[in-house]
């Protein structure tokens, strides 16, 4: 009996995500997970004299929400640094914060230099952040 009602559940979480389902106001659409996306690329981030090439991505501005994942450190982008009147801001990642900066607690706020823009440092996430693959800093997709 609990073997049939497990694939009977399986069955209707995959109809839910590959069909739909109605909308809980009641409206009738199509539920949609939500969109977020990002592009890969290759960063030269410097610190001072010492450049270096690190992989990251630029996201939209949900992506962090929907890994549901707190920043180890300070926070995440808010929707009006996706402006490009916004000051530029990055989040890093754990290993990146550890090998690069010696855990220093104080990168908060920190300004690098980024493919020749400066931007300021504004959250760490842990290390089980890491889309795309290897990801060590993540920038808002304009």
């Amino acid at each position: 009996m609990q073997l049939k009602l497990l694939v009977f559940v399986i069955a209707c979480l995959f109809c839910f995500w590959t069909v739909g389902c109605e909308k809980s106001d009641g409206a009738g659409g199509k539920f949609e997970p939500p969109k977020t996306s990002y592009q890969e690329a290759f960063f030269a981030l410097s610190d001072g004299p010492m450049e270096m090439r690190v992989k990251g991505a630029s996201v939209t501005s949900d992506f962090f929400a929907a890994k549901a994942e707190p920043p180890l450190l300070g926070r995440v982008f808010t929707k009006t640094e996706f402006d490009r009147d916004s000051g530029r801001v990055v989040v890093i990642n754990r290993a990146l914060w550890t090998g690069h900066f010696r855990s220093d607690p104080k990168v908060i706020g920190h300004v690098v230099t980024i493919n020749g823009a400066d931007y300021t440092i504004i959250g760490i996430m842990p290390d089980t952040t890491n889309v795309p693959l290897d990801a060590e800093l993540w920038v808002p997709k304009m």
